[in-house]
């Protein structure tokens, strides 16, 4: 699609922006640098040592669009990936408070009824609780834990960019057997590519075992292979299984972006030149 329309790409992936997380993240750079090559933004801006936020990611979203304006390049970027969050985030202007997880909250939180936490941000922050999503008890959490923030210190909001924008949306849903198949495939290719000798590399440069399973299940299932708490062939199969389960909650999370306000255009395989066609002769403000 990027090619076609002659513009950029931007990722929306939680994890390809971290450098050094290439066959992990499935980044897929030698697609981008085939000619005619695709300049892509957001992929290897940050050390995977560190957590880049969804503050973060949202404002560096917003700072590639006020730069293509300013170029005065074309009016089309191409949008692709998988994190469904940071996707709604962009794409609905949400302010996102720039506060860092609080785990030991979080913990005592779950074990309260979502009623109740209800109640405790209903009393505790009555304008925080006006425009926060109480149907998700993570939100409510979330919420409480951006109320405890700003009892010692203020609380810093993301801006919306400075420049306009719409978008069509398109998500893909093959066959379940079809998918499946695909996965895989797509697994063992990664694998065959030295998917093993990554995370091995990530370890050697230091990065802690528990920052490895934050970055996903490639990682976390690799490092406990590499260091000897499962077997491979459990490592694979487990590792398939759970590359399923992410599928299926991309699919969900993406229905639930749909009901929130966000229409797609679901199609069964990429098809870049219906999605090429549609762009073209479909005014994206409809």
């Amino acid at each position: 699609m990027a090619r076609g329309l002659g513009v950029d790409l931007v990722s929306v992936d939680s994890r390809q922006l971290y450098r050094g997380l290439d066959l992990g993240s499935g980044k897929d750079m030698h697609l981008y640098r085939s000619p005619p090559e695709v300049r892509a933004h957001l992929l290897d801006i940050a050390d995977p040592g560190d957590v880049f936020s969804l503050y973060q990611f949202q404002n560096a979203f917003y700072r590639v669009l006020e730069q293509k304006a300013a170029e005065g390049a074309a009016p089309y970027l191409v949008v692709c990936g998988g994190t469904g969050l940071y996707l709604e985030a962009v794409l609905k202007r949400y302010r996102i408070a720039n506060v860092p997880e609080d785990k030991a909250l979080r913990k005592s939180l779950e074990t309260h009824l979502h009623a109740d936490l209800i109640d405790q941000l209903r009393l505790a922050d009555p304008e925080l609780f006006a425009r926060t999503d109480t149907s998700s008890k993570k939100r409510v959490i979330r919420a409480l834990e951006i109320h405890r923030h700003s009892l010692t210190a203020p609380v810093e909001y993301s801006e919306p960019p400075s420049v306009g924008f719409t978008s069509r949306v398109y998500g893909l849903v093959p066959p379940r057997e079809e998918l499946r198949r695909r996965i895989t495939a797509r697994l063992q290719e990664r694998l065959e590519q030295g998917m093993l000798e990554e995370v091995k590399t990530l370890l050697n440069r230091g990065i802690d075992r528990s920052r490895l399973d934050m970055l996903g299940m490639e990682f976390r299932e690799i490092a406990a292979y590499l260091q000897g708490n499962k077997p491979y062939a459990d490592m694979v199969s487990d590792l398939e299984t759970e590359i399923h389960r992410l599928a299926k909650r991309q699919e969900t999370y993406f229905k639930g972006m749909e009901r929130r306000g966000i229409p797609i255009t679901w199609l069964e395989s990429a098809d870049p030149d219906f999605i090429l066609k549609d762009v073209r002769t479909r005014n994206l403000n409809d």
